[in-house]
């Protein structure tokens, strides 16, 4: 019995008493004994005659649905190698530059090459150079070997792999890795690594205030919505003018795509965004363009 059962049934209970007590009711209970049977069986015939409820999955796909109409995105998804549109963006693409940071990914042991996300790490690097942001890149799933933990890379991967090619590709630029596993932080030249738990908003906030501004924040890590909504709702809050923001692999899937739409059109007066599908995955990008002072709280 569900909690709308049970509570229809608890008030027409405790309903019975102040019926009774009106003169009206006995009248009722002789001129209308049908619609008085009718009222006390009334639970009954709920529980009888409920139509199925809907699952939550076709609730929530159904919802999302009528949000993207509402917000009016006009957000539409491109493939990588047609990313980005924009002009001033597309004169930073360099294929020799690619190529360089494609070497280091491999170098290092990163699969950010086989799933297409180096010509968009190419043009971000640029950007930041040529806007002159000093803060850190950071960087939330340095890769995990422990089967137990979801989102895990194997015991083939190799942590701290994008850390490391980041860091030789960007000489004077600091790198901050964060992963809830313990045993996968690391700390080396230029590389700091900090404990964080994606489900635990306090513990999100707790890594972005240990640096307070990034130039890149990347998503890598439990590759769930809840989780990459909790990280960017407070990497927003420390966005300054020029920062970018990456979420990777998001799986390709109607319902998924729909809550990015939704995020696009929320973030859209502070950020220009874009929703980047890769070969295998798609990639949620925003850049902010509006400035403010970042926020802890």
């Amino acid at each position: 019995m569900d909690e709308w059962t049970r509570w229809t049934i608890r008030e027409t209970l405790l309903s019975l008493p102040k019926h009774f007590r009106r003169k009206d009711s006995y009248l009722r209970l002789i001129n209308e004994p049908l619609l008085s049977i009718k009222w006390l069986l009334s639970p009954l015939i709920y529980v009888i005659a409920k139509p199925k409820q809907r699952g939550r999955t076709e609730l929530y796909a159904a919802a999302l649905d009528r949000l993207v109409e509402l917000s009016q995105s006009e957000l539409q998804t491109t493939l990588v190698s047609a990313w980005p549109a924009d002009k001033d963006l597309q004169v930073l693409r360099d294929e020799h530059s690619i190529a360089i940071l494609e070497e280091l990914f491999r170098k290092h042991g990163s699969n950010k090459v086989s799933v297409g996300y180096a010509p968009i790490y190419q043009i971000i690097l640029a950007h930041i150079t040529s806007t002159e942001h000093q803060a850190p890149i950071a960087e939330i799933g340095i890769g995990s070997q422990n089967p137990a933990i979801p989102s895990n890379m194997t015991v083939f991967g190799k942590p701290g792999a994008s850390l490391r090619a980041f860091r030789d590709y960007c000489p004077q630029t600091e790198v901050i890795g964060g992963d809830i596993d313990i045993e996968a932080l690391i700390n080396e030249e230029r590389i700091t690594s900090l404990h964080v738990d994606q489900l635990q908003h306090e513990s999100v906030l707790n890594f972005f205030s240990r640096f307070s501004q990034y130039s890149l924040l990347i998503d890598d890590g439990l590759h769930e919505i809840d989780a990459n909504l909790n990280t960017l709702a407070v990497a927003l809050r420390f966005a300054t003018p020029g920062s970018w923001i990456v979420i990777e692999d998001i799986a390709i899937d109607e319902s998924i795509i729909n809550i990015w739409l939704c995020v696009a059109k929320l973030i859209s007066n502070t950020h220009r965004v874009w929703l980047v599908r890769c070969p295998q995955t798609f990639v949620f990008i925003a850049n902010c363009r509006v400035g403010h002072t970042p926020s802890a709280t």
